[in-house]
């Protein structure tokens, strides 16, 4: 009976069970008739769940350091304790590059972003103007370079 069917361009599919045409299976050297055992639907939805499941684990723990952020400093931390050495040396080979980035997110605060922080700080939208847009980016900006120097200062004395 299987052979009758392959002679009419036909194949039967191993997971709906469902005779169809050749063309609605994909390509596969490696098996006898040169196509998979599955239909192409049926492949793209098996595929398609695997896809779904892998990024639902792979977002789940994003999410996780990301809801969290004293898990995440606290991660880096320890990474910086085993490997201090490697760090001490990164930062002693690499101190133009560090002070470019640096300077380089300073100046990377755009409008938007600091537009962002004012309003998750509970500021209506209507009230926030440019002025108080260029304070906010002044406050981040000297945050910012207080928490690297007490951060390089940590690691000097240590």
């Amino acid at each position: 009976m299987k052979i009758i069917w392959q002679f009419a361009g036909m194949k039967r599919c191993s997971v709906c069970k469902e005779y169809k045409n050749l063309n609605d299976f994909g390509n596969a050297c490696s098996e006898k008739m040169g196509k998979f055992c599955q239909c192409k639907q049926c492949r793209k939805e098996a595929n398609g769940n695997r896809y779904r499941e892998a990024q639902k684990t792979k977002g789940a723990s994003r999410r996780r350091i990301g809801r969290d952020p004293e898990k995440l400093k606290e991660k880096c931390r320890r990474y910086r304790k085993i490997h201090r050495e490697a760090c001490r040396r990164y930062s002693r080979v690499n101190k133009e590059k560090i002070r470019e980035k640096d300077q380089r997110n300073i100046s990377d605060l755009k409008d938007y972003y600091i537009r962002s922080a004012l309003v998750s700080m509970g500021i209506p939208r209507e009230i926030i103007n440019n002025d108080l847009i260029e304070m906010k980016r002044d406050q981040l900006t000297t945050r910012r370079v207080y928490l690297r120097a007490n951060s390089f200062l940590k690691e000097a004395s240590s």
